[in-house]
């Protein structure tokens, strides 16, 4: 009886040790909550901080959760000192898991330009820097911001690898960092010209250097840059070299860079313009308001109709750049001499017809002198097509402004009849028919 109570107390023993050994079994796997990640991002030389991580403990029949900055968690393989990522071990009550963090610099720097030819600037414009704070939060800020100062570049001579200071500064906070360069010596200098490479006489400005350049090429031609030409850059441009007896002028400028010449070449034209202004003085000497009307010498004369042969085919822009009296007083003179000049071959057609005030009067005295005129037509050297269409620019240019007038004398512009190419027409069709 006894033995049998002690086997029934031995099995209840055995029984209550089973369960009790269940109630209390050990973990049997752990995992990284997702939910509950720790700090997974360091800057170099920083201390593990996983105090805001949560393990999941399975321990067969329930899942608990576990502080991960626990005295029962243990972590291994961070070195806080080597950069990039890292797999830690996650140790709790013998069974374990893996993390991975990732150390870094407290500033990273990318997309940098790194290779330069002497004489660049530092371009900022592609550069830019990731900043790490100590909780492992990541701010990207570019080369460009208010935040970053950059020293310490020299492009004045070639150099590898050389040292350019930044500086990130946000509040009270200021990280440094540095990156580094190459200055290439520059290989080859090539001198694209202006675009302006023809001047007229009367232009008074500066030499026109816009459209030109250079190009500068480097690190056997995979470097390359452009540098405008400046006015400051160019010598010998002299637009008073040209005159009406040396045009055109071609004109060799030279252009510095770097204390080397470059050269290209520009053209000089005399102009209508720079003539009728360089003679205009000339023709102080006729005297409009005297008592009888001025003879005008044949010297003036051919000259004032040559200066006015220009101004009638000038636009009303170009006019605008000679002095208005100067052109009043060398049109008066063309128009008296003109005239002369037109009405002197006018009277090879005597007897064949006359103008009156502009009317053509037709007097055919004979065939043959009808047959002779109309040859004349024929010869387009001839002053009713050479001197008539200059005179009719310049009546059409004044019109009735006076030309001179005294007590019993007022000749204006339009008192000269002049054929014009209507008349011509006229009268050749009538001679014809």
């Amino acid at each position: 009886m006894k033995s049998g109570i002690k086997i029934f107390l031995l099995i209840l023993l055995v029984a209550f040790s089973t369960v009790l050994a269940v109630s209390c079994r050990s973990a049997e796997a752990i995992s990284v909550s997702e939910s509950a990640l720790p700090q997974t991002v360091y800057v170099r030389g920083q201390e593990i901080n996983l105090s805001g991580g949560v393990l999941l403990v399975d321990n067969g029949k329930k899942t608990t959760e576990v502080s991960m900055a626990s005295d029962d968690v243990t972590i291994s393989g961070y070195d806080k000192d080597k950069l990039g990522e890292q797999v830690l071990t996650v140790e709790y009550d013998g069974v374990t898991t893996e993390i991975t963090v990732t150390v870094v610099e407290r500033i990273e720097i990318s997309d940098e330009v790194t290779d330069y030819l002497i004489g660049d600037t530092l371009d900022i414009r592609q550069g830019k820097i990731i900043v790490t704070e100590d909780d492992g939060t990541r701010t990207v800020t570019y080369f460009s911001s208010d935040t970053v100062t950059i020293s310490g570049f020299d492009s004045s001579s070639a150099k590898s690898g050389a040292d350019v200071k930044l500086v990130y500064t946000s509040g009270d906070k200021s990280y440094e960092s540095s990156f580094k360069v190459n200055i290439h010596k520059i290989d080859t200098v090539e001198l694209h010209s202006p675009n302006r490479i023809t001047y007229d006489s009367h232009y008074s400005g500066k030499v026109n250097v816009a459209g030109g350049y250079f190009i500068l090429k480097g690190n056997n031609g995979t470097l390359e840059r452009t540098v405008n030409i400046t006015e400051n850059m160019v010598s010998g441009f002299d637009v008073s070299a040209v005159n009406a007896t040396n045009t055109p002028l071609t004109q060799t400028l030279t252009v510095m860079y770097e204390n080397v010449p470059y050269t290209y070449d520009v053209k000089l034209t005399y102009t209508a313009i720079s003539n009728f202004k360089d003679n205009a003085d000339k023709f102080d000497v006729i005297d409009w308001n005297g008592e009888k009307e001025p003879e005008i010498s044949r010297e003036l004369g051919e000259l004032a109709f040559t200066l006015m042969q220009g101004y009638v085919a000038m636009t009303s822009a170009e006019r605008a750049e000679i002095d208005a009296t100067d052109a009043f007083n060398i049109a008066r003179t063309a128009m008296v001499y003109g005239f002369d000049v037109w009405a002197e071959n006018i009277r090879q057609f005597k007897g064949v017809f006359a103008i009156e005030y502009g009317e053509v009067v037709l007097y055919c005295e004979s065939y043959d002198t009808v047959k002779n005129a109309l040859s004349l037509f024929d010869d387009k050297n001839s002053a009713i097509y050479t001197v008539g269409p200059v005179l009719l620019g310049i009546i059409d240019i004044y019109g009735d402004s006076i030309i001179y007038q005294n007590e019993t004398t007022l000749i204006r512009f339009n008192s000269y009849p002049v054929f014009n190419d209507d008349y011509i027409i006229f009268v050749n069709s009538m001679f014809k028919h």
